[in-house]
């Protein structure tokens, strides 16, 4: 009973230490994503703000490469496989159980020769070497057997963990750290769709085609020239780098 003691305890502890690894990589993990009090945010990933052009390739729009569903997906994956690390650790008292179902199944014979038998052929020269016999103190096998009193219907670590409420928890404020940045980079999007939307919101080649049939005074293309240069201006005064909670989007490439 002692020894079936001691195995459960063993169990009991290498279960918290797991408990205790998966719960401190998704709490990192989560401030990461969903920031912490005491510092700020830092830039996780990094996306760049590029023009997508729509399905006639003549019209485009503003874009994240990678996209947020891609980066949501990513996340998700990471954090599944936090908890998948302790899927291939089994409990103590599950391999023991399966020692000792597999050894009193085993049936072990031994023939030999018994005693007083002799041999019709001629006997070697050389001394028979005595072999020493069976000790069950010295089988270490045998010393590691879980006794059938050590069997519990536990589930297994994986199941355990995965459904431990800090770690639920946790793992339901990683998600929503996803949505918020989701929202805000959503903002950022209407705001260049909006402030340059002629730049880039037109069929350009029957834009052109129109501009070159259009009989108009040479004032008129010095207005256009003028407004398109002080647009292009405004683009590059805007900041390349901006930082959206822990995602860095780069909009040089507009």
């Amino acid at each position: 009973r002692s020894w079936a003691s001691y195995i459960r305890r063993i169990d009991r502890h290498v279960e918290s230490a797991l408990r205790q690894m998966v719960k401190r990589s998704m709490m990192e993990l989560s401030k990461a994503i969903a920031g912490d009090a005491k510092k700020e945010t830092q830039a996780l990933f990094k996306v760049a703000m590029v023009l997508d052009e729509g399905p006639a390739a003549q019209t485009s729009t503003v874009a994240f490469r990678p996209n947020m569903s891609d980066l949501t997906n990513l996340v998700n994956d990471i954090s599944r496989k936090l908890m998948n690390t302790v899927k291939v650790i089994p409990r103590l008292t599950d391999i023991l159980e399966y020692k000792r179902k597999k050894k009193n199944a085993v049936v072990v014979t031994i023939n030999g020769d018994g005693p007083g038998t002799s041999s019709t052929t001629s006997q070697s020269t050389q001394p028979a070497v005595q072999q020493p016999e069976w000790n069950p103190s010295q089988d270490i096998e045998s010393t590691t057997i879980l006794p059938s009193d050590a069997a519990n219907d536990s589930p297994n670590f994986y199941d355990a963990i995965a459904n431990d409420e800090d770690v639920l928890k946790t793992f339901v404020a990683i998600i929503q750290g996803m949505r918020n940045v989701t929202t805000d980079i959503s903002e950022l999007v209407a705001y260049w769709k909006d402030a340059y939307r002629s730049a880039w919101d037109l069929d350009k080649d029957a834009y052109m085609r129109r501009y070159a049939n259009t009989k108009r005074p040479f004032s008129s293309y010095d207005m256009d020239i003028t407004r398109y240069r002080s647009m292009q201006e405004d683009i590059q005064s805007e900041d390349p780098i901006r930082t959206v909670r822990f995602i860095k989007i780069d909009c040089a490439l507009l």
